[in-house]
Parts: structure tokens; C-alpha cells; sequence
């Protein structure tokens, strides 16, 4: 048992971060012809509405990860029955989850207009528009709940590859037509019909794969079964609706108070921010398994010698990306979409910030899940976000796009940053908190001193154009490693993971 997980991990961790990889690279194909084509005005629409979508979504949160946790045991042991009442409920729920989204949708077009404003590019009408986003969405929950028994029988990579093919079919599609009509109605119809048809297949490999399924109808949870599923739908939904919160307001704030065409130039800067951030991720979710294991036996002193050692890890790999994406974001955007998309140096910094605070926290983060510890963090999320939404609204009027930028770091240092540390300290290790925030600081002015240290490095190599931004790219990767190891190389963390590699090599 234990072997098929280890392989079924790999898979899953080998597989997407290879699709996601591959992903990133399609969408930033995709992304250089809309931009030529359309122009920033239909990106700025496109950006904003998506996460107007997201925030209608929040009907779902917590019912989809509620399901896949109870489908774990019933699929270890066989339990049929007990799979296909999970999925009959799950059915049932969706087709609310459809009707709230449309209800809800439909009764925001009357305040669009406030939301979107200053976008003379954009030749559709903006209802138009939104309805086709809103259908997309509605369609995304069609057939849908049976990939969670994909996923909860440790085969995401499936879920995954039906997903990737088809958008590899869509975007090429989305291009040709962008190309030869300008069209962007057509683009977002071709995404529709590539949403239902990824919904579709996964439902019919499901009905082959796992036969059973194929008739739910008379498959009822008992009571007691129903109150427990709905108590884990209740304390998920608690998190990830102000997680959602959180990453889904920042465009609407810009776009209302600022200008609608600045989420478009900001969106540029967010993909590539999200394409790094999505692999390393998932490399971070790679060993949380490992992580549970380990906690369940060792003392608490080793796990907590672990788990620095493990932060350091974290610090080095996010440390490195902040720093790269801090000092060449600018130039990469200017020779991908030229000068006029670029912004202001404070407003990338702003960006960074916000993915450094995400990733430096996501071993805290996994700890805190793997410990056990959900009721005790569920408003965090939530209180970040209205941090995020009130600060963001201060600093928007006093320092413009930067500021709304700045509001979300600072809602993840008030918040979750400070919250998954003390609970694993205090509940998991038994330990005082303070040594961690002090390393927390340390780690920071690390990467301010390199990031100061770099830019002055890189100010005289005179090369521009790809060579330049490779050459410049190449010394920094070298620098930031020397300037680690000098700063690390005697701390018990740094020493600790030499040790762990002259035990492997023997």
C-alpha cells in the first residue's frame, strides 16, 4: 500500500509539474497574441471579470475538498455504496451550487457599470461579455463532481491531463481565430465549449474507470454521515472563502478606484509571477504527505529541527525567485510586450512582496494542516482579507496602484504569517515562538541586502536586448547563491541539510 502511494505521489507531483511547465509556456503564447491583437483594454476586462467570477464562485468553497476528504476511507476499503451516496450528494449540491452562481450572477449586471469603467477598446457590450464569463463558469460545475473521485483516489495527474489537452486544443483555436477575426466573442465561446468538453471526457473516463458510478440514483448518507460532511464543508469554507477574498479583490479595488485599464498592464505581471509561483508550489505540496508521516513519529525537538531546516529550503528557493523577479521583471515584460506595458519599479516590488509573504509562509502553512490544527486558523483568511480590503483602499488614494499591491503583503504578515507559526510552535512543537519570527526578519533583510547588493552589481554590464537580460540573469542566480551560502553556511539549519546529503551519498 504504502509503495503504490509513493508511486501515485510521483505521478501526481512529476505529471502536473511537467503540465504546468508545459502550461505556462501555451499561455504566454496565448497571452502575446491577445495583447497584440485586442490591445490592454479587453486584457484589463478579461483580468477583472475573471476574478468577479471567482468571488461568485464562493457557493462551492468547501464542498468540493469536504467530498474528496470523505471519498479517502470508503475507496481504501472498498465501500461502494458508501462512494456512490458521496457522489449522489455531491451531484445534488452542485445543481444548488449552478442555480446560486446564476441567481447571484444575473443580479450583479446592474452594478457593472460602477466596476468597469475607462475601457474605449472594447467594442462588445461589457453584459455581453460578462454573460459568456458567467456561462462559462455555470458549465465548469457540470459533470464535475465526478472527477473528485479521480482525486481522491490519489489520480489527479488524470483530472489534470484531460485538462491541459484541451486547453492545448483551445488556445491554439483561440488563436487562429484571434488572428484571422479579431473577434473576442469567439475566443471566450471557444473557451465554453473547451470547458464543457474537459467536463465531459473526465465523466465518461470516470463511468469506464469506476463502473459502479454510473448509476447513483437511491444511494443516500445516513444523518450522522450528513451533519459530519457538512461541519468539514462549514470549517473549509470559513478559510477559503477569505483566501478568496483575499486574491479576488485587489482588480475590483484597482478598477473602481484607480483605472480599469491598470489591471490589464498588472495581469501581465501576475502571470508570470503565478507560472513561478504554481510550480514551486507544487513542489511544497509534494512533501506534505512526508511531513504528516514524519510528525506522527518523531519527538518534537526533531520536528522542529525538521521543519527549520525545511523553512530554510523554502527561504533559499522563494528567496531566489523574489530577487530575480524583483530586479528583471521589468525588462523581461519590456522585450515580450514592449515598453508601453511596463510599470513603475515600487509597483513590481509591491507584486513581489505579496508572492514572497505566500511562499515563505506555505512550510508553516503545511505543518499547521498536517499537525491538524483547521478550526483553530479558519478566520485567518478572512481577516486578511478585510486587512487587505480596508488597507487597500488607504494606501489606493495615497500611493495609487502600489498601495493596493502593498495592502495584501501587509494583510499576509498580520495574518498568516503570524498565525500558522505561533499555532505549530505553541501546539505542534511545544515550543517558544519568537526564535521563528526572529529568523523570519533575519531571512528578510537578507533578501532586501542581495536585492540592493544586485541591482548596483548589474548597473555596470552595459548589455541589453536577450543577450544582456540572459548575462544578467546568469551573474545574478550565481550571486545570490554566494551571498547565501557566506550568510547561511554556519547556522544549524544550513548544516543540518549538509548532513542529510553526506548520509544519502554514502
Amino acid at each position: 500500500m504504502s509503495n503504490s502511494r509513493t508511486v501515485s505521489s510521483i505521478k501526481n507531483v512529476g505529471v502536473i509539474t511537467f503540465i504546468q511547465i508545459f502550461g505556462i509556456i501555451i499561455t504566454f503564447i496565448s497571452r502575446t497574441v491577445f495583447v497584440n491583437i485586442l490591445g490592454n483594454d479587453y486584457l484589463s476586462v478579461q483580468a477583472l471579470l475573471l476574478n468577479l467570477i471567482a468571488i461568485l464562485s464562493f457557493t462551492e468553497l468547501g464542498l468540493g475538498n469536504a467530498i474528496i476528504y470523505s471519498l479517502y476511507r470508503p475507496i481504501a476499503n472498498g465501500d461502494t455504496k458508501k462512494v456512490k451516496a458521496l457522489l449522489n450528494f455531491y451531484a445534488k449540491a452542485y445543481r444548488f451550487v449552478i442555480l446560486a452562481i446564476t441567481v447571484i450572477g444575473i443580479a450583479i449586471i446592474p452594478f457593472l457599470n460602477i466596476i468597469i469603467k475607462d475601457v474605449p477598446d472594447v467594442k462588445e457590450n461589457v453584459i455581453f461579455i460578462y454573460l459568456l464569463f458567467l456561462t462559462n463558469t455555470i458549465i465548469s460545475y457540470v459533470f464535475s463532481y465526478k472527477k473528485s473521485l479521480l482525486i481522491a483516489d490519489q489520480k489527479n495527474y488524470i483530472v489534470v491531463l484531460f485538462q491541459q489537452s484541451v486547453l492545448i486544443i483551445q488556445v491554439i483555436l483561440q488563436i487562429l481565430f484571434l488572428i484571422h477575426t479579431h473577434n473576442f466573442v469567439i475566443f471566450l465561446v471557444i473557451q465554453i465549449f473547451s470547458t464543457l468538453l474537459t467536463n465531459i471526457s473526465t465523466d465518461i473516463y470516470v463511468n469506464k474507470k469506476y463502473k459502479y458510478v454510473s448509476v447513483l440514483k437511491g444511494y443516500e448518507l445516513e444523518k450522522n454521515e450528513k451533519k459530519e460532511l457538512f461541519s468539514n464543508i462549514k470549517d473549509i469554507f470559513f478559510y477559503r472563502i477569505g483566501a478568496m477574498l483575499l486574491n479576488s479583490t485587489d482588480n475590483i479595488i484597482i478598477s473602481i478606484m484607480l483605472k480599469t485599464t491598470y489591471v490589464g498592464l498588472s495581469a501581465n505581471y501576475v502571470l508570470v509571477i503565478n507560472g513561478v509561483n504554481s510550480v514551486l508550489m507544487q513542489a511544497c505540496n509534494g512533501i506534505a504527505a512526508s511531513i504528516g508521516n514524519h510528525n506522527v513519529e518523531a519527538s518534537n525537538k526533531r520536528k522542529e529541527e525538521v521543519f527549520e531546516q525545511l523553512y530554510l529550503i523554502a527561504f533559499w528557493i522563494f528567496g531566489i525567485s523574489s530577487i530575480c523577479l524583483a530586479i528583471f521583471l521589468n525588462p523581461m515584460i519590456e522585450l515580450w510586450l514592449g515598453f508601453d506595458n511596463k510599470l513603475d519599479t515600487t509597483i513590481v516590488i509591491a507584486l513581489v512582496l505579496s508572492f514572497y509573504f505566500t511562499g515563505i509562509n506555505q512550510i508553516p502553512s503545511l505543518y499547521r494542516t498536517s499537525i491538524g490544527l483547521f478550526k483553530q486558523a479558519k478566520y485567518t483568511p478572512i481577516v486578511a482579507s478585510v486587512i487587505n480590503i480596508i488597507l487597500s483602499v488607504i494606501l489606493g488614494k495615497s500611493f495609487g496602484l502600489a498601495g493596493v499591491f502593498f495592502a495584501t503583503s501587509i494583510a499576509k504578515i498580520l495574518t498568516f504569517c503570524i498565525v500558522d507559526p505561533v499555532l505549530i510552535y505553541k501546539k505542534g512543537f511545544d515550543m517558544n515562538y519568537m526564535k521563528y519570527f526572529k529568523k523570519f526578519l533575519m531571512y528578510f533583510m537578507l533578501i532586501v541586502f542581495t536585492y540592493f547588493a544586485l541591482n548596483i552589481l548589474i548597473s555596470y554590464i552595459s548589455l541589453s536586448g536577450i543577450i544582456g537580460f540572459t548575462i544578467k540573469l546568469f551573474i545574478c542566480l550565481i550571486s545570490i547563491n554566494v551571498i547565501f551560502v557566506i550568510s547561511l553556511y554556519q547556522t544549524r539549519s544550513f548544516q543540518g541539510i549538509l548532513f542529510r546529503f553526506k548520509i544519502k551519498r554514502k
